[in-house]
C-alpha cells in the first residue's frame, strides 16, 4: 500500500499538475469546491497511511 500513496504524491505533487488543478479552480466556483473537497480527503489518506 506505500507504493500507492507514494505514487499519488509524486503524481499530485509536480508543478505542472499543481497549476492545471489551480487553472481548473480559477474556471469555476463549482470546480473550486469540488477539488479543495477532494484536497481535504487526499491529505487525510496520506496522513492515515504514514503512520
Amino acid at each position: 500500500m506505500k507504493k500507492t500513496y507514494s505514487f499519488y504524491k509524486r503524481f499530485y505533487f509536480r508543478p505542472s499538475k499543481i497549476w492545471e488543478i489551480v487553472r481548473e479552480m480559477l474556471g469555476s466556483w463549482d470546480m473550486m469546491k469540488r477539488r479543495l473537497r477532494e484536497g481535504v480527503e487526499f491529505f487525510r489518506f496520506l496522513r492515515s497511511h504514514e503512520a
